[in-house]
């Protein structure tokens, strides 16, 4: 019985648990020097109570350095509003993988780069025709009371499934435990039978015994 429980006992260390992945962001700054855009970005601070503009991006791209500079030119007006937070995905594929499910969060596929998500609005691409949404995209989720971000909203729904994977698991190791102790109640109460019956047959043989 110890050594059924034992085994029960080390199943809880493979209970599900929500698991990061090898996911890698970059700030404004880092992008902007690997893109090899020149910057002077001593007026710019990242901070919590900025939005964040989530950029999926690879290196290469020329429409993704587009926007970045595009981003840069409106640092001076705009940089009070916002933090940048890059994902390169050519040659990160877990960064690849993180685009295809935000963009399928919001009921697509991301077909190409840059992807570009600012609350619950998102970008494919980037021109000219582009700016004037982003630029209005930006102020409004700053100056909105009820500020959403899809990587939260995103969170909630995994919190809600690891929450029922745990439940499940434990549910199951609760099934388990209580099939071993039924087992082992069972296999005690044979064994005290086995041991009675083998009690009575011993005396009946001594008393034929005696009987002779």
């Amino acid at each position: 019985m110890k050594k059924i429980l034992s085994i029960l006992l080390v199943g809880l260390l493979f209970i599900p648990m929500l698991a990061s992945a090898d996911t890698v962001s970059m700030g404004l700054e880092e992008v902007l020097k690997e893109e090899g855009i020149k910057y002077d970005l001593k007026d710019y601070k990242e901070s919590d109570d900025k939005i964040n503009i989530y950029l999926f991006r690879g290196n290469g791209c020329g429409h993704c350095k587009n926007f970045v500079t595009f981003l840069y030119e409106i640092v001076e007006e705009y940089g009070k509003y916002f933090n940048l937070v890059s994902y390169e995905i050519f040659y990160n594929q877990d960064n690849s993988k993180l685009m295809s499910e935000v963009s399928k969060f919001f009921g697509e596929e991301a077909t190409g780069v840059p992807y570009i998500v600012i609350g619950d609005k998102y970008f494919s691409g980037f021109g000219e025709s582009a700016k004037e949404e982003i630029k209005k995209a930006i102020k409004e989720l700053y100056q909105s009371k009820d500020r959403y971000d899809v990587f939260e909203e995103m969170n909630k729904g995994e919190e809600t499934k690891d929450i029922s994977a745990q439940v499940i698991a434990w549910n199951a190791f609760f099934i388990a435990v209580s099939t071993a102790v039924i087992l082992f109640i069972n296999n005690r109460k044979f064994n005290e039978l086995n041991t009675k019956i083998d009690k009575l047959q011993k005396n009946n043989h001594v008393q034929k015994q005696e009987k002779k």
